[in-house]
């Protein structure tokens, strides 16, 4: 995935930049959070418009893309962001624990063994009563990714929650967006 999102970075710009999709949905969710919250932003692309979203309301953010040119672009929107180019599975997440964690239109992009190894990361990266938002499917599903052509694959709600309980996380919350993205708002025991 690394190279495919470098090789299609300037679509994703285009695309996303432009959206607001989501940005309620992580307003609502990002109300449960005590500002200033730490925030692991997994997949961060360029930092629009959710990093921004996040930084106006007060949140230190710490973004981590597989690709250089989103995560460069990323430091540059969002303030005082730290950033860093690297595969999130094997990333050391700025040896920090966070508050929180977002990971929104990226697990579905890995393997079935990479999303389930990402998760548990995730949560090892949490501190305690930490929270997680990510974004996937509720159906078992697998289709062409629109930017990168690459399968997508959704595990579904069920497993989804199994992954998560086995890691220590557990569901507080769903929400739907007016894109038709489900999120899955998750807290570390």
């Amino acid at each position: 995935q690394q190279s495919s999102y470098e090789s299609h970075a300037a679509k994703f710009i285009e695309l996303r930049s432009v959206s607001s999709i989501g940005v309620e949905t992580l307003q609502s969710w990002s109300d449960r959070l005590t500002s200033p919250a730490r925030i692991l932003d997994i997949g961060c692309g360029s930092g629009k418009p959710l990093g921004t979203t996040l930084a106006e309301r007060g949140h230190l953010l710490f973004g981590i893309d597989c690709s250089a040119t989103l995560a460069k672009l990323y430091e540059q929107t969002v303030p005082k962001s730290r950033v860093e180019c690297a595969n999130f599975i094997k990333s050391d997440c700025f040896h920090l624990k966070f508050d929180a964690a977002i990971a929104i239109g990226v697990i579905f992009l890995l393997t079935s063994e990479q999303q389930q190894e990402m998760i548990r990361k995730i949560a090892s990266c949490l501190a305690s009563k930490g929270h997680v938002l990510f974004t996937a499917p509720t159906q078992v599903h697998q289709w062409k990714d629109a930017i990168t052509g690459s399968i997508s694959t959704s595990l579904g709600r069920e497993q989804y929650l199994k992954i998560g309980l086995e890691s220590g996380l557990h569901l507080v919350d769903e929400y739907q967006d007016e894109g038709g993205n489900h999120y899955y708002a998750m807290l570390k025991r």
